[in-house]
Order: structure tokens, then C-alpha cells, then sequence
């Protein structure tokens, strides 16, 4: 398992950098509509935290856990839940960090320049209006930064799954430029076979003797709780923790999961669904979400299907529409470069030319066939809008898959298809349409882990291509 301490001894430079904007960023914000509530809640309760517990249970949410903390936190000063929010807010980025790097051996700029430019993407290019409604305002933040952050870092024991399942199950590239730089040196096969076997070997010795300390367990066990108190980041551990388990059963590399890990799974999965069954979920369902949709109970599975489908279309041209725009560009430059074939670069530039088309050609009769209108979703021109979405949205999806190196790229399919699953569960959730805004926060840091992996593969690969070009073959180094 990572550490995120190693990582930050590492790129302490970096760090105080992003640590310096994301206290100064969050110290001295204003109370915002619910924090004052929340202020004087404790008061009103008389300080009895498990009275408070009880009525928020049966009367609001089920989010006990992360509200909890924050009316004690509250109950000492409010600036302490500030500078907690910058810290949180500064971890996060390191751990998305060491998501990106997880399979890469880069060197301390690449990841000091990684982490800056998350930071700087986080408060300067992400919408005003996401950040108010979810670092800014701190009733929201001990649910999405926080959140967040104990999500990330209860999934770092499933770290070794990605690696070890794309070696497994990757087909033989036919990339030729791939060929040609395999065919520069080709070990013998007896050399190639005893350095596979002592590291496997040598991978299940550490699986199984390497134990972290107590203070690890504890947090892990922690955080593993506190995501699961919150619907967006528990469902996200239920789903990408099972999926790891998936995968290393078929892989046959089940034993590079920890014990342990098996277990907080389990744990948090249960809490998970406990806290879903909390009664005052139904409570907030009447009171916010069929407030601003009336008619949203009369919806069958197949309305909210397609409802959650035209939130997620939505946010990809609105919320997140320049992530998706960098992210599809990337990867047009990697089939180009990575001469992938002529048709897998067609089909690149086409999630690539349905976002440009949206940002840059408003004026044209064509937009009409990118803009998705969720109350006229049901219209002959919405779906075909629709289809050429989703169409973009699944292209982009396969072929970070299947297209982008030598091996099928699991972890950054995972975290792409993460990010879009958090806009289509809109069509599920209570809060449906309150939250639209909010929701995004998570599909932004999600999609920032494969735009980060990916293009500095593309830097790489670009080294590597103007190396070969000049005539003077050259190691790849780090940055």
C-alpha cells in the first residue's frame, strides 16, 4: 500500500505550495445557508450528540457519521473546520496523485508538477458555483472533500489489482509503433521467465508479510466508515472495491489484496446499505426532491433511466464539459502519435469534434444535435442529440480501454466510467434536483485522475516519437 506521507516527504515543496491555496482558500469563508443551523444545533440539543443523532436519523438523513463530527468540530470553533477543509482539500490531491502514478515510475517534477497543476485546476478552473456549494460551504464540505478523501484513501489496498490485472488480461498490441520499440532489445525467454516468476513470487512475500501499522488499520477503518455515511463516496468504494475483488479472482492475483482489505470492504458495505435505510432519507425525499419534481414518484425504472441519462448528457456539456473536452483531445493525440490505426483515430476524433462542436459552434444549425434538453428529453431532435452523447461518452470510454498503450488500461476506464456513473444516478436519487451542481464535484476529481495518467503518457510518447524522428534512439526518462 501507498503511502501519502512517503509521497509528500517526496514533493514537500509542491505540497506546501498546494497547501498554502487551499488554506488560504478556505480560511475566513463565510457561514452559508445551512452552517448556521448546523451552528446552533448543538446548543439547542443541549451538547447531547446521540439525541441530536437519533432526530437527524428519523427526521433528515442518514449522514450521522460525517455531520456528527461536524457539529463537534462546530462546537469548538469554526475556523478549525476551516483549516480542516484546507488540509482535506490539499490530501485529496495527493491521493488522486498517487492514483495516477500508481503504475508509473516517474520522477519527483512529474509528480510536484501533477500535484500544483490539480490544485490550480481545483480553485482556479473549476466553476465558481460548484465551489461555493461544496468546498466553500462547510456543511457540504465534510460530505464531498472529506468524503472524498477518506473514499480514496479506504481504496488503496486495491492499489496492486490494476497493475497486475491489465498485465494478465492484455491481448498482444498490434500497434507497430509499439513493435518497433519492442524489437530494439528482446531479453532471452529463460531470463524473461525467472524475472516473471521471482516477482511474482517476490509480490506474494510482500502481500503476505507486509502489514501496516496500527495507526494505518485505524485509518483505514476510519475512513472506510466515513465514506460510508455518505451516498455518493460509499457507493463508489461498494462498487470499485467489488470490482477489484472481481478482478483479482479472475486474474488469479487475488492474494496481492490484503486481508484486510477483504474485510473493510465487507464492513463498509454493510454501513454502506445501514445508512441508506435510515428513515429520515424518505423524509428529505418529500420534502426536497418532490418539492422541485412533483411528479417524480410516478417514474418507472425506465424513466429514471433515461432521466439520469439526460443529467449526465447535461453535465457533460455543461458541468464538466471542458474535462471532457481535454480528456478527448488527449486521447486523439495519443491514437495520432501512437499511430493506432486509422480507424481508432476516426473514431477518437469524434468525442473530440461533439465537444468542440458545443463549445465553439453555438451560433451553427448543428448544435441543435449536441444540446440536450432534459424537459423536452422525449423529442425526435433530443434523441438524437442523445444518441450522438452517449455515443461520445462510450467511445471515449473503449478506448481508453482497449486503445492507449500496450495493455487493456483498467484503472483509468474505471475512474472515467466512475465520473460519468455519478451524473446517471441523478435520475435515482432524492435529491435529484437540488443537487445537480453538487453532484459534479465528484465526476470533476474523478475525471482529473485519467486526464493526469493520460497525458503524461502523451508527453512521453511524445518524447519518445521526436527521439525516433531525430534520428538518435533515447531512453525514456522521467520529468
Amino acid at each position: 500500500m501507498k503511502s501519502p506521507l512517503k509521497f509528500v516527504r517526496k514533493n514537500l515543496l509542491a505540497f506546501a505550495i498546494v497547501l498554502a491555496i487551499s488554506l488560504t482558500a478556505n480560511i475566513a469563508q463565510p457561514l452559508r445557508m445551512d452552517d448556521a443551523t448546523f451552528l446552533h444545533t448543538f446548543t439547542s440539543h443541549g451538547h447531547d450528540l446521540w439525541a441530536w443523532a437519533q432526530e437527524y436519523w428519523i427526521t433528515w438523513s442518514g449522514r450521522v457519521i460525517p455531520h456528527g463530527i461536524f457539529l463537534l468540530l462546530l462546537s469548538f470553533s469554526v475556523g478549525l473546520v476551516d483549516i480542516l477543509n484546507g488540509i482535506l482539500a490539499a490530501f485529496s490531491l495527493v491521493l488522486s496523485c498517487l492514483w495516477i502514478f500508481s503504475d508509473k515510475d516517474e520522477g519527483k517534477l512529474a509528480e510536484s508538477l501533477v500535484l500544483v497543476f490539480m490544485a490550480v485546476w481545483l480553485y482556479i478552473l473549476t466553476p465558481t458555483e460548484i465551489l461555493d456549494v461544496t468546498i466553500f460551504w462547510k456543511t457540504a464540505s465534510v460530505l464531498y472533500v472529506w468524503a472524498f478523501s477518506a473514499m480514496l484513501y479506504a481504496l488503496l489496498p486495491f492499489m496492486p489489482v490494476t497493475s497486475h490485472a491489465e498485465n494478465d488480461v492484455s491481448p498482444d498490441s498490434s500497434d507497430t509503433f509499439v513493435k518497433r520499440r519492442r524489437t530494439k532489445q528482446q531479453p532471452s525467454v529463460a531470463v524473461t521467465k525467472i524475472s516473471a516468476v521471482s516477482s511474482k513470487r517476490s509480490f506474494i512475500i510482500r502481500g503476505k508479510s507486509e502489514q501496516p501499522s496500527w495507526a494505518v488499520m485505524l485509518l483505514l477503518a476510519l475512513s472506510s466508515i466515513y465514506c460510508a455515511g455518505f451516498e455518493p463516496s460509499g457507493s463508489f468504494y461498494f462498487v470499485f472495491g467489488g470490482i477489484f475483488i472481481t478482478l483479482a479472482f479472475l486474474t488469479g492475483c487475488i492474494r496481492s489484496i490484503p486481508r484486510y482489505a477483504y474485510f473493510f470492504w465487507l464492513l463498509t458495505s454493510a454501513a454502506f446499505f445501514f445508512f441508506l435505510s435510515a428513515p429520515g432519507n424518505m423524509v428529505r425525499f418529500r420534502e426536497e426532491a418532490l418539492f422541485w419534481f412533483p411528479n417524480y414518484g410516478l417514474l418507472g425504472f425506465t424513466d429514471k433511466l433515461l432521466l439520469g441519462t439526460a443529467y449526465t448528457l447535461g453535465a457533460c456539456l455543461n458541468e464538466i464539459h471542458l474535462l471532457m473536452l481535454v480528456l478527448s483531445v488527449i486521447i486523439f493525440l495519443l491514437m495520432l502519435v501512437r499511430r493506432r490505426g486509422i480507424i481508432l483515430t476516426l473514431t477518437a476524433a469524434f468525442p473530440m469534434l461533439y465537444y468542440g462542436l458545443y463549445l465553439f459552434a453555438k451560433e451553427s444549425p448543428a448544435y441543435a444535435f449536441v444540446y440536450n434538453d432534459v424537459y423536452g428529453f422525449y423529442s425526435t431532435a433530443n434523441w438524437l442529440a442523445t444518441f450522438l452523447g452517449m455515443f461520445a461518452i462510450i467511445v471515449t470510454a473503449l478506448l481508453i480501454f482497449i486503445g492507449i498503450g500496450d495493455e487493456l488500461d483498467i484503472k483509468n476506464t474505471l475512474f472515467y466510467c466512475g465520473a460519468i456513473a455519478e451524473q446517471v444516478v441523478m435520475g435515482f436519487t432524492p435529491t435529484v434536483t437540488v443537487s445537480i451542481s453538487r453532484s459534479s464535484f465528484f465526476s470533476r476529481e474523478l475525471l482529473m485522475i485519467p486526464i493526469c495518467a493520460l497525458l503524461l503518457e502523451l508527453v512521453h510518447t511524445l518524447r519518445n516519437f521526436a527521439g525516433s524522428l531525430a534520428g538518435a534512439p533515447r531512453k525514456d526518462k522521467s520529468l
